[in-house]
This record gives structure tokens, sequence and C-alpha cells, in this order.
């Protein structure tokens, strides 16, 4: 899978700015991690987790740090008995506002299953930004080209609000007679080819229970 070295690079190669002169390395850094977040949620991430434990008379549970917060839970099920590794689906509830983060809350009078018993939850979760060179692109695969893609737009764009006074820009106007309804329109086909492929490579979420 691509590292966050391998999408620079590629970066670089479409900028022609292998040395990060027109466009420093972290803002290259910042333009992809952009395009890895509006990927979600068309394509996500699955997390699992099975750390809820039922306890009597209780009905209001924090979702697992595994989990998180920001994401859309697929699936919900409940161990048929204490220790059985066995799970059935369960509908009966509710994610519902708590004081900082939000709940599950159990909507049946009676616990689904015997105190002690297992709850799992299977969640989609947004992609990781990356940080470092060496940091694995955890989206689908064939997708890492999509946040190069708006990277290159957001970087074909910038500083377009300041008259396009700016190096690599100002250059390409000054010797090739570009004008900024050409840098613009280069710039909004990185978009529109990041949207084609997204939406060809999204993946449907089930529906949310709760």
């Amino acid at each position: 899978m691509a590292t966050l070295l391998n999408m620079l690079d590629a970066l670089r190669d479409r900028l022609n700015d292998v040395a990060d002169t027109q466009v420093p390395k972290p803002t290259k850094i910042t333009y992809i991690n952009y395009g890895i977040t509006a990927t979600w949620p068309r394509l996500y991430k699955t997390a699992r987790d099975s750390t809820i434990v039922l306890a009597g008379g209780t009905f209001e549970y924090a979702i697992p740090s595994a989990v998180g917060n920001n994401t859309k839970l697929i699936r919900m099920e409940v161990e048929t008995g204490v220790g059985t590794g066995r799970y059935a689906e369960l509908y009966d509830f509710l994610v519902v506002p708590g004081l900082t983060d939000p709940i599950i809350q159990l909507t049946n009078a009676d616990l689904p299953a015997p105190a002690g018993s297992k709850i799992r939850i299977t969640a989609a979760k947004p992609l990781t930004p990356l940080v470092a060179d060496g940091d694995v692109y955890d989206g689908p695969s064939q997708t890492e080209e999509l946040p190069v893609l708006y990277g290159m737009g957001l970087a074909l764009t910038r500083r377009l609000d300041d008259r396009i006074d700016h190096r690599r820009m100002s250059t390409t106007m000054g010797t090739n007679q570009v004008g900024p309804d050409e840098v613009m329109t280069a710039g909004q086909f990185n978009f529109a080819q990041f949207e084609l492929l997204l939406d060809r490579m999204q993946m449907p979420l089930p529906a949310q229970q709760g």
C-alpha cells in the first residue's frame, strides 16, 4: 500500500516540483490530508470492538475509543450468553447525545442478554491522516491517487486570491502567457477527476442502526 512519501512523490511529479521549492513539503502534506478527509464517508475503514460488557440495570454505555465518535455504526451485536463467543444482531438501541460524547442507549425494558455478556460493534471510520513519510495510507486499494488529485487541485490554484503573484504561478504567466482562467481550469480538472474516481470507487454504507 502507498505511503505518504509515495503520495508526495506523485504530487511533486505532477507539479514538476521535486525539490519542494514552489509548494513546501508541509503544505503538500496538508493538501494530501485535505484530500484524505474529503473521501469520508464515501471511503472508509472498518473497526470492530467488543469491550462493552453488559451490567445489571445499566442501559447506557459509552462508545469505545477504538470505535470513536466520528463514525457510522454498521452493525451492533450482543453475545448470546456470558463467554459463549457467539453473537446475534442487536436492533433495540439508540445513539444519543451525552454530556460530552454520544452514548449507546438500550431501549428495551430488559437487557438483551445476561449481565456479563458482551456487545460487539462494527463501525465505519474516516481514513487516517498521514504525518511521517513512512505512514501507510489505509484506504482501499487503488484509491491512493485520490488525495494526490485533490492536493494537485489545491496546489494549482493556491494564491489565486492574491492575483497569482507567487513563484511558479507568476513565472508561468510571465513566460508562457497563461491566464488565471487557465490556471483555475487546470485546478478544476483535478477536482473533477477526484470526484469522478471517488464516485466510482466509493464503498456504500449499510443503513446505520440506532
